[in-house]
């Protein structure tokens, strides 16, 4: 007969007991998605990189009227 668990801890620790064990991030070989410092250094970064990018092509827009500017 099937025997269910006493505590549902039980059965959900199993699993993602399991789960870590096939997971490459989890067994410390530095192997998986990048981290969180990895992620955000990229944002900064082209952050950044849009900052000059703008202010090299974008017009000075202050004290001209709409009607002012060519485009």
């Amino acid at each position: 007969m099937l025997e269910v668990p006493r505590s549902r801890e039980g059965i959900n620790s199993r699993l993602d007991r399991a789960r870590r064990d096939d997971d490459p991030q989890h067994q410390g070989t530095g192997a998986g998605a990048p981290g969180l410092s990895v992620t955000y250094f990229g944002y900064g970064f082209f952050a950044a990189r849009s900052f000059f990018f703008v202010k090299a092509m974008v017009d000075e827009t202050r004290g001209r009227e709409l009607a002012d500017m060519a485009g």
